[in-house]
């Protein structure tokens, strides 16, 4: 009846998630034959928290047997364009390992949740889903699927996934910025402060330090917040 559903529906997304050990896709888990065949499209709802346990990215695609896979946010809202998902995603800005920044609109229940019983039960206004992308998801926090984000210490999977489509739809990302700036940040604070701070007394270099990193932070924010471009704070 599901496989049914989702073919007469002609306009549902799935998801195949993928085993990935060191970077390399190994395994492979798609839906239902039934309902893997009867998707517009499948995407990859992979994601990889950096190493402070926090979700700021996603990998647009990801490889496995030869074949490249959308994130499945990518192939909702490529879906929802009517647009190839290649096309989505051939000038974004990406990472050294080929990820992109996660636009987040805010903290938790951002995006409006309609609790599944409703749907069944009938007690939900049409008018609230009518043309709307709707995501099929649990937000429990005890089945796990719950992520620290830059808005929120227990953001459920699922409205990750809603904000990165908005993104798309919105066309609304955050770039990285060029690595030479980085490079030239460190430079420029380096020397004045390496020619400065040995000629002033401990009061004066501290306040220069402190003046220099407190100029670093304002122009740093005002891009992130203004331009939507990140700098790295502390380049690495």
């Amino acid at each position: 009846m599901l496989a049914d559903a989702v073919k007469k529906s002609n306009c549902t997304v799935n998801e195949i998630l993928f085993e990935v050990v060191k970077g390399v896709s190994v395994k492979a888990k798609p839906p239902l034959p039934g309902i893997a065949k009867g998707s517009v499209a499948l995407g990859a709802p992979n994601i990889f928290p950096e190493t402070d346990g926090v979700v700021r990215k996603i990998k647009p695609a990801i490889e496995y047997q030869n074949e490249l896979y959308p994130h499945v946010s990518i192939a909702i809202a490529s879906a929802y364009l009517k647009k190839p998902w290649q096309e989505l995603v051939k000038n974004l800005s990406l990472d050294y390992n080929g990820e992109m920044l996660i636009n987040y609109c805010g903290e938790f229940e951002t995006f409006k949740y309609v609790p599944y019983h409703k749907i069944i039960e009938g007690t939900v206004d049409d008018k609230i889903l009518k043309d709307k992308i709707i995501l099929v998801g649990y937000a429990a926090a005890g089945l796990g699927d719950r992520h620290v984000t830059p808005f929120s210490p227990t953001m459920p999977g699922i409205e990750t996934i809603a904000n990165s489509i908005n993104a798309f739809i919105s066309s609304e990302f955050i770039s990285y910025s060029s690595g030479f700036i980085g490079f030239l940040s460190v430079i420029i604070v380096g020397c004045i402060l390496t020619f400065f701070l040995p000629k002033l007394s401990p009061w004066k270099s501290t306040a220069l330090t402190l003046t220099v990193f407190a100029l670093w932070s304002a122009l740093c924010g005002y891009y992130f917040i203004e331009k939507q471009i990140w700098i790295e704070y502390i380049p690495s």
